[in-house]
């Protein structure tokens, strides 16, 4: 079994990519919060669920050019 983590995990994600993040209780908080740290690498990605439980590191004012949101419902 190979390991990894998340950093390298979201690594192959590029600018104009849509990304599906499983949502409720099962949203990837770790690879969101390493998705973020790329905010500075990252423009125009598209992050597609339904809907996510918890703080969403990624629709946060700071990254807006670096990340579109596009879910279904919606929560604070």
């Amino acid at each position: 079994m190979k390991f990894s983590t998340a950093i390298d995990a979201v690594a192959c994600v590029r600018s104009g990519h849509r990304v599906f993040v499983h949502g409720a209780a099962a949203a990837p908080q770790a690879l969101l919060r390493a998705l973020a740290d790329r905010a500075s690498d990252l423009r125009d990605v598209e992050l597609v669920s339904l809907h996510t439980e918890g703080d969403h590191p990624c629709a946060v004012p700071g990254v807006a050019d670096s990340f579109h949101i596009n879910a279904l419902f919606i929560g604070a």
